[in-house]
């Protein structure tokens, strides 16, 4: 039996609600898929990426009726830090919004939290998850990288910390995350990428408000780069260089030793030629030490 996935309407947007803010489409779309994957014998499941202010009880209960496989919802820092980065079109904060709702559904459900890491509330992670670990029942934490990857973020790219730079932080974070008893998923961090980002893939698509279709979330935007439009009937020449590309074709992947893990890094952030690196060789190695003394330490205490 094939498996259908459907990445419940994650567009990004500025203002709180993402993909949920218009809700009536969203179910619309779902109960269609649903239809059309019973329909042919394909399992039907999905999942949501969103700022939390919507994602209510109400919306938790529609999602978990479709085999629901994953919530992530992401919070910048402590109250008096996120508020002044997520707030509503008034003003006003949404950080208890967010935590109110995803509180009581962590009593039933794991809420995966990403917290995107910068410059300016690096400091405050700390205090991030020992507020997370105070209110939140079942959940999880990874930590992600800001970075300016179009002309849109000029302004904001002073505030980005250099990839050299955070393979070093990123680690410093799981560790400490670890140290207060916060669940890092490391496994899924060192999980095979065997075939390398989803965007090479025939059915993989970004579709922005107008209808154009990419096949990466960092070119969205840049009209040399679409792979068409949803009304059209055929894709353009920039849609075959992304099915058809590999790792393997470039020789800088084919020779590295991380490969299997990374998958070949970024096209949207580089190019076909020259892929976006990241470089997290050392970290991949310490990572696999935290992950070994996680997992078998209590083992190994007892032989001892």
């Amino acid at each position: 039996m094939s498996t259908g996935l459907l990445h419940l309407l994650s567009a990004r947007t500025k203002r709180a609600g993402g993909p949920l803010l218009n809700l009536k489409v969203a179910k619309y779309i779902t109960l269609k898929l649903n239809e059309w994957c019973t329909h042919n014998n394909i399992t039907f499941s999905v999942s949501i990426v969103t700022n939390g202010v919507l994602l209510d009880m109400r919306v938790y209960e529609f999602l978990k009726s479709f085999n629901l496989s994953s919530i992530q919802v992401t919070i910048d820092g402590p109250a008096e830090v996120h508020n002044k980065r997520r707030m509503f079109k008034n003003g006003s904060g949404t950080f208890d919004v967010i935590i109110d709702n995803i509180a009581k559904i962590s009593r039933d459900y794991k809420i995966g939290v990403r917290i995107n890491v910068d410059k300016n509330n690096l400091k405050f992670i700390p205090e991030t998850l020992d507020v997370l670990k105070t209110v939140l029942y079942n959940f999880s934490v990874s930590f992600g990288h800001v970075h300016s990857s179009n002309d849109t973020f000029k302004g904001y790219a002073n505030l980005c910390i250099p990839t050299d730079q955070f393979s070093k932080i990123h680690l410093k974070l799981v560790k400490l995350a670890l140290s207060k008893g916060v669940e890092i998923d490391l496994n899924s961090l060192l999980k095979p990428n065997i075939d390398g980002c989803a965007d090479y893939h025939e059915s993989a698509f970004v579709i922005d408000p107008r209808g154009d279709l990419y096949k990466c979330w960092e070119v969205v935007g840049n009209s040399k780069a679409k792979v068409g439009s949803k009304f059209d009937d055929s894709f353009n020449y920039n849609y075959f260089k992304w099915v058809n590309h590999s790792p393997l074709k470039v020789e800088k992947c084919r020779k590295c030793e991380i490969l299997p893990l990374c998958g070949g890094g970024c096209v949207g952030l580089g190019s076909f030629s020259n892929p976006y690196c990241y470089p997290d060789r050392e970290k991949v190695k310490e990572l696999v030490k935290l992950l070994v003394k996680n997992k078998y330490e209590a083992i190994i205490d007892q032989k001892e």
